[in-house]
């Protein structure tokens, strides 16, 4: 998992390098064909052909990915250097992020229900006037049982919470509704990219992945649905929060870097 951690936070010019290096560590190999169309529909990136192709070609030149039979897979030295990711780190932090061993974990999760309550506990150490950020591909739907509502509105009336969305689907705008109640300043649609869910708490950067056919499931329902009932929204919270599948949760403590990531996402609103 390790290899997804260089592009928690990418622009947009190097979006689509990123999304094919996190593809081609899940399903390799890969013709172009297959990545462009993985690229442009299942990520919803509004891309070319061609485009797909020049990041593909400047991968091979970066020595990130290996091309055989016109099939794309990482390369296997990128794999045990990661050298892309400690390029990105010190392009992005100029060598001033130090993230000693005991100040890195990661938790293991096994469904998006145990990830939010994973986070509200996190959430709760908050202190009064403390600021939060978040940054979502899609709007989390709201939670309907009286112990997580209740510890949501008392996290919004002691601090702030600031949160951008890439996504700007119909259940975006109906779920930011609920956040909103609950204090949250929310703006979709942002133009920023991730494959990690990120959280800003205190001196923490919580970076949360989930496996990459759950994310595409999202944006497909945040994307196609154009109205809702009630008992939609329960199937919903059933098919996409509860069901079973492998979480991770990259907690960094480090004051700096979780600083650095709040003034960013502060500077949307």
């Amino acid at each position: 998992m390790a290899a997804h951690l260089m592009s928690f936070l990418v622009d947009e010019k190097s979006g689509v390098k990123e999304i094919i290096i996190e593809v081609l560590s899940e399903d390799h190999p890969a013709t172009a064909k297959k990545l462009y169309n993985i690229v442009k529909k299942g990520y919803r990136k509004q891309v070319s052909y061609q485009a797909v192709h020049k990041a593909l070609n400047e991968l091979l030149k970066e020595n990130s990915i290996v091309k055989q039979k016109k099939k794309y897979s990482l390369n296997r030295d990128y794999i045990r250097n990661l050298s892309y990711f400690v390029k990105k780190l010190e392009m992005n932090y100029e060598n001033t992020l130090k993230l000693p061993e005991n100040d890195f974990s990661i938790k293991k999760l096994n469904s998006q229900y145990e990830m939010a309550l994973f986070l509200l506990g996190i959430m709760k150490t908050a202190r009064k006037d403390d600021i939060i950020t978040i940054v979502w591909p899609v709007v989390w739907p709201g939670f309907k049982t009286p112990e997580i509502y209740g510890a949501l509105k008392e996290i919004g009336k002691k601090t702030e919470t600031y949160c951008v969305c890439s996504s700007d689907g119909f259940l975006d705008r109906y779920f930011a509704k609920y956040w909103r109640r609950l204090g949250m300043n929310l703006r979709l649609g942002v133009n920023i990219e991730t494959i990690f869910e990120v959280f800003a708490i205190k001196d923490m950067v919580i970076l949360v992945y989930q496996p990459s056919d759950v994310r595409v499931r999202k944006h497909r329902y945040t994307s196609f649905m154009k109205s809702v009932t009630e008992l939609e929204m329960d199937r919903i919270f059933l098919k996409v929060i509860k069901e079973k599948t492998e979480i991770y949760a990259f907690v960094i403590r480090n004051p700096m870097f979780a600083e650095r990531i709040r003034q960013e996402i502060v500077n949307y609103f």
